[in-house]
């Protein structure tokens, strides 16, 4: 109901189809991290399933972020915009340890 009337609303579906989208990225992204970390990427083999986690992360926070607004929720936005800011420092900083690990 928070969502009625808004742009979101406008697009037969949309909401629905968000829910799934967020419960699919909720799902997949801790099955995708904890790949990356039974193949112990950590460690600089490989890096594939983490770069791929970091990325569903941070397009979540992002989907999370701009749906908070939509609802003026700006606390919420708030909170998803600095999750957001650390994805991002943490996979830059496991770049930058796969990198000087080869």
């Amino acid at each position: 109901k928070k969502f009625t009337g808004s742009a979101l609303d406008l697009i037969p579906g949309g909401i629905t189809l968000s829910f799934y989208i967020i419960t699919i990225l909720e799902t997949v992204i801790p099955v995708v991290l904890t790949i990356a970390l039974i193949k112990r990427e950590h460690k600089g083999v490989s890096n594939t399933f983490s770069e791929l986690g970091f990325i569903l992360s941070g397009l979540l926070f992002i989907i999370l972020f701009f749906g908070s607004f939509l609802v003026e929720s700006y606390d919420n936005g708030f909170n998803d915009f600095i999750y957001f800011v650390a994805v991002l420092l943490l996979r830059k900083e496991d770049y930058k340890e796969f990198s000087l690990s080869k």
